[in-house]
């Protein structure tokens, strides 16, 4: 069995003083040295258990709303915190904004042309890098999207349920298809988060999420 420590922002912001919030996300040489500084840090401290690195590479990401991409192009305003990742500020859609959701002009969509911006950026200071988003999972997109209502929505309203989840598996589909054109190194693979699963039972999840999480499978396991 392999394990995995993950140290949270917190942690870093606590013990070295990290400071994340808009700086760490939107300055990516910023970003990068301090992931690297943590890598040293993490090898002096904890390097007998075979974390960290003394000598790190550069590791570019271009993640600028943590792992809240997909509420962010769907509209949420984007929080950022010196001790912790960012955070989607719900939209609160009512049901007549969920009715009228399509998949967005993602060219044009925050934070689509920052992230090309930084992409640039990023390749000219390191060269060429694997570039990707943590697209999350439905539930992870759904919810910060249509708010507490979602979960509502699985008793009360389940057509709105459908349509939120099909609009955010369309949107990922069509997030990761743009990655793809457009950057000189695409995401490598992809996957499917399902860590806002835990919110539901095993029935709600075989009525609302397994028919897209197999469609977001098929179109990544062809890639």
């Amino acid at each position: 069995m392999e394990l995995n420590f993950v140290h949270t922002y917190n942690w870093w912001h606590t013990h070295y003083n990290f400071i994340f919030g808009e700086k760490y996300c939107m300055d990516p040489v910023y970003r990068t040295e301090l992931d690297m500084e943590a890598q040293r840090i993490l090898y002096d401290r904890y390097g007998d258990l075979g974390l960290g690195n003394k000598d790190p590479k550069p590791a570019p990401h271009l993640e600028i709303v943590g792992h809240r991409y997909i509420p962010a192009v769907l509209g949420c305003k984007i929080k950022y915190f010196d001790n912790q990742p960012p955070w989607a500020e719900p939209a609160n859609l009512t049901d007549d904004q969920v009715e009228k959701l399509e998949v967005p002009d993602l060219e044009n969509a925050y934070p689509t042309p920052e992230v090309m911006r930084l992409a640039e950026i990023l390749e000219k200071k390191y060269g060429p890098f694997v570039a990707g988003q943590n697209l999350g999972g439905l539930l992870n997109g759904a919810i910060p999207v249509r708010g507490d209502q979602m979960l509502l929505d699985f008793y009360e309203k389940p057509h709105l349920a459908h349509k939120m989840m099909d609009v955010v598996k369309n949107t990922m589909i069509a997030t990761d298809k743009l990655f793809r054109k457009k950057l000189k190194i695409p995401p490598a693979g992809g996957g499917v988060g399902n860590c806002n699963n835990v919110f539901i039972s095993g029935e709600m999840y075989r009525a609302f999420n397994l028919k897209y999480d197999a469609e977001l499978v098929e179109y990544f396991s062809q890639l």
